[in-house]
């Protein structure tokens, strides 16, 4: 198996799973925009798929991170290393917590504490992802810009959670942090299947 190869196919296929999953819910639940409580049951019904579809987002997490671990292995970056084994646990927590712990209400959207200081603890491990992944320099190409974006997400993220927490809510920041993310895996792709192709024979 070609772990570098294998993360950028895994981050395509996770955020293909994730936009249609994103479309379909906002889709079925459209016609009851002033009822919530219609929506509440439908986004209930659901359950089934956005079950299966995280569980498919956590194997997606594996292989990506497994791809960083690789290259922090490869070139004895312990910052990229040590960072990918504790994001891997900190998203797979965080996922069966959402699924085991968390409701899935349109009405009751405050996230627990322990949401809330596991995806603050996400942000700050995408932040020094992104420094680790700066320090691999000319060796990846596109390791600084994909660095530079997910150090943007980590500092948004914590920042928009530590404003839930003292309930200051800032919206605007999870939409810059959730495009500007979006666009760190679009680049992490690219840069494994770079790597793959570079390092992998």
């Amino acid at each position: 198996m070609k772990p570098l190869k294998t993360a950028g196919v895994s981050i395509i296929v996770g955020l293909a799973i994730g936009l249609l999953t994103g479309a379909y819910t906002a889709i079925k639940l459209a016609p009851f925009a002033e009822d919530l409580s219609s929506a509440n049951q439908i986004l209930q019904s659901m359950t089934p798929l956005l079950t299966a579809s995280t569980i498919i987002m956590i194997a997606v997490s594996i292989f990506t991170y497994i791809g960083f671990i690789t290259l922090g292995r490869k070139f004895k970056n312990k910052t990229l290393e040590i960072t990918g084994w504790a994001l891997m646990i900190l998203l797979i927590v965080q996922s069966i917590n959402s699924l085991l712990m968390e409701p899935l209400s349109l009405t009751d959207t405050q996230p627990s504490t322990a949401s809330l200081i596991i995806i603050a603890l996400i942000g700050v491990g995408m932040l020094i992802l992104g420094i680790g992944s700066i320090k691999l320099g000319k060796k990846v190409s596109l390791s600084k810009t994909a660095g530079i974006l997910y150090i943007i997400t980590g500092v948004s993220f914590v920042v928009y959670y530590l404003g839930i927490a003292m309930q200051t809510d800032m919206p605007i920041l999870a939409l810059v942090g959730g495009l500007v993310q979006f666009a760190a895996l679009i680049l992490a792709s690219i840069l494994f299947f770079k790597a793959s192709k570079k390092y992998e024979k």
